[in-house]
């Protein structure tokens, strides 16, 4: 009699959740992933804290349209680029954060393929991953930028949002940093000591069937985006306040720009050694001055990117197609103005207007 009544239970709970699916899948939108860059792309990385996971691929939809974000062997969101540089190819290493890798943008509509698309046989390579800050960039650099046989180094760095590089740990993953020491930069916590990431292959059965679940179910998925977005909100608050709080700080604001331009400028001089040209990329005043004054190549695209219809929606704070359209096109006419791209290299294909 108990067995009977257990089965009757299981079989009720059974026909409640697919009827719960089912009118999950008739009423709620498509299915929309809460993550604009889904964790599956994502590893931990002992030596700068996180890196794009190689060969992996993730669809999302949190903008409203859909997204695929897919890895290449080196962990690129980039296509498959040999190290050696084919003879007669100019290269460009870009570095940045989620914008250089393209949070919520399709990559053929990324700034770093329409910048390529405005020369001939020049590569553009995007090194740019989602939440680092300027001192896991200049990391990665030297461990895998100079690799390519870059001729050009371009960083991006918009902003010093979530003052990434003065910290150990964000986005609740230990990371390495910097300290400036004497004038020199020191590195701390590395080799970082915990993932927050685990791989599919050490993942508990748990672990296994939420990812599953993920992937199959609209109602699942809706409830965890709600419960997701809440518990965001309850991290990101005291997060934020400190920041603010940081902020206030006339110490802690020289520091941060203090190092960041050490930071900035290191890269500038390891690509020279390297025999590259370094450009900066950003949309902060101060830091475009700062590295002017130090003779760093700079374009300061603020004023370009000061338009209301180029953020994504939904308060994303990143720029949609549009605007790396023209954050593309800035950035060819500022190498192009500066004789940075030799003229063999400028795309013949000019619009019949010119």
């Amino acid at each position: 009699m108990r067995f009977k009544q257990i089965l009757l239970l299981v079989v009720a709970a059974c026909i409640g959740a697919l009827a719960l699916e089912v009118a999950a899948r008739v009423f709620l939108p498509a299915r929309s992933r809460n993550d604009v860059v889904p964790p599956e792309v994502g590893q931990f990385h002992d030596m700068r804290g996180w890196s794009p996971k190689p060969l992996s691929k993730a669809l999302s939809n949190r903008t409203g349209y859909d997204i695929e974000y897919r890895i290449n062997s080196r962990g690129l969101r980039d296509g498959e680029i040999p190290y050696d540089k084919p003879p007669g190819t100019f290269r460009i290493v870009v570095l940045g954060d989620s914008r250089t890798f393209g949070f919520g943008v399709p990559v053929e509509k990324h700034f770093t393929t329409i910048l390529e698309g405005y020369f001939t046989n020049v590569e553009v390579i995007n090194m740019g991953v989602d939440g680092y800050g300027v001192d896991q960039e200049l990391l990665y650099l030297r461990s895998e930028g100079f690799r390519y046989r870059p001729d050009l180094v371009l960083a991006y760095v918009p902003h010093y949002r979530s003052h990434r590089h003065m910290h150990t740990e964000r986005f609740g993953q230990q990371k390495p940093r910097f300290k400036l020491i004497d004038g020199s930069l020191v590195l701390l916590n590395s080799p970082v000591a915990s993932a927050a990431l685990t791989s599919p292959e050490s993942a508990s059965a748990s672990r296994k069937v939420h990812r599953w679940l993920r992937e199959n179910s609209n109602a699942y998925e809706s409830a965890r985006n709600t419960v997701v977005r809440l518990m965001e909100d309850q991290r990101r608050q005291p997060i934020e306040q400190q920041d603010e709080e940081n902020l206030k700080s006339e110490s802690f604001k020289k520091e941060l720009f203090e190092l960041g331009e050490a930071i900035v400028h290191a890269m500038h001089e390891e690509s020279a050694d390297h025999g590259a040209t370094f450009v900066l990329v950003t949309e902060m005043e101060e830091l475009h001055n700062a590295l002017v004054e130090r003779h760093v190549l700079s374009v300061n695209v603020a004023r370009a990117l000061a338009n209301p219809t180029f953020p994504l929606p939904d308060k994303l704070e990143h720029i949609n197609e549009a605007g790396n359209g023209v954050l593309a096109w800035e950035i060819a006419q500022y190498l192009e103005a500066r004789h940075l791209i030799p003229v063999r290299y400028s795309s013949t294909q000019k619009p019949a207007y010119w």
